[in-house]
């Protein structure tokens, strides 16, 4: 799904193959799936949080918040308009970039919006 997706809030799809060659040490050959998706050298939202509050007492300022709620917003507007659920928003799968933008990641669990959902899915608290 995320091959179809280009918006500056989601992590890119770099480059994918079925059909990579692996060696193991021990001489087999095996055939794996790999998968490049664009570096997020920030880490991930909830890591940016939880340093925010351990340093400075308090998670983020209203300023810093509406921005990353914004970027979220546009994000999953624009995969709701291609037809894509995430099923999977957390901070956990919020990236931050080099210039600490706001990527969505992790599509393990999307699904397309053109049949009803109804199994669960997602991270369980």
């Amino acid at each position: 799904m995320l091959k179809k997706l280009n918006h500056p809030n989601l992590i890119n799809l770099i480059d994918f193959t079925d059909k990579l060659t692996y060696v193991k040490k021990d001489g087999r050959i095996l055939q794996k799936i790999a998968i490049v998706m664009e570096i997020a050298e920030k880490g991930t939202l909830f890591e940016y949080l939880k340093i925010s509050s351990t340093y400075f007492g308090r998670g983020f300022t209203e300023d810093f918040a509406r921005t990353y709620f914004v970027q979220l917003i546009e994000a999953i507007e624009y995969c709701h308009k291609q037809g894509i659920a995430h099923r999977d928003l957390k901070p956990d799968n919020l990236l931050l970039d080099s210039s600490y933008n706001l990527k969505v990641a992790d599509f393990g669990w999307a699904a397309s919006l053109k049949r009803i959902l109804k199994t669960n899915a997602g991270t369980r608290s």
